[in-house]
């Protein structure tokens, strides 16, 4: 390996805002929660309060499961309409039809009532580059915990053994 290239794996991987940057406005398709079937904002939405965004891709939404059970889990224990989380399917690699139709059935497979999922936003380019979800490679899940609209932990496909540190932050935050 070069030197060059030993450099660059120890820097990691580019994508993703870090903690401390805000979290943009985006419109995506949602498919359950309270705007199924919509395009609203759930950053708009939701303002200042805690939230968890989850940034998924087609090919490997099911990796995400261990994490969206634990995140509807932590979500679930706060008091109502305190902390908000979302999945939302970049969905690069396929039709909008296909995504929604994959996160109907997930939906009804992971029983996450807390945790709403999303399709592809409008205006993909401006989200990507405003969430710095390229190179699209380098990743395959993405976890942000949210207050105040900014980044107070993040996630880059995380390991199973990383849930605690991502339900200790949901549940910090929510307080």
């Amino acid at each position: 390996m070069t030197f060059l290239a030993a450099a660059l794996l120890l820097m990691g991987p580019k994508a993703g805002l870090n903690v401390g940057e805000a979290v943009a406005a985006f419109e995506p398709s949602w498919v359950t929660g309270p705007y199924a079937d919509t395009n609203q904002c759930p950053v708009c939405e939701y303002g200042l309060k805690p939230m968890v965004i989850m940034w998924g891709q087609t090919d490997t939404m099911e990796k995400a499961e261990p994490f969206i059970s634990a995140v509807n889990q932590s979500v679930g224990k706060l008091p109502a309409d305190t902390t908000h989380a979302i999945f939302v399917d970049v969905n690069r690699t396929g039709t909008d039809d296909d995504s929604l139709r994959k996160l109907k059935i997930l939906g009804d497979k992971w029983d996450a009532a807390n945790v709403y999922l999303m399709s592809r936003p409008k205006r993909l380019r401006q989200v990507l580059k405003d969430y710095k979800l390229e190179p699209l490679g380098e990743w395959k899940l993405m976890i942000y915990a949210v207050k105040g609209r900014k980044v107070t932990a993040r996630w880059i496909d995380p390991k199973p053994e990383e849930i605690p540190a991502i339900q200790s932050e949901i549940l910090k935050n929510g307080r």
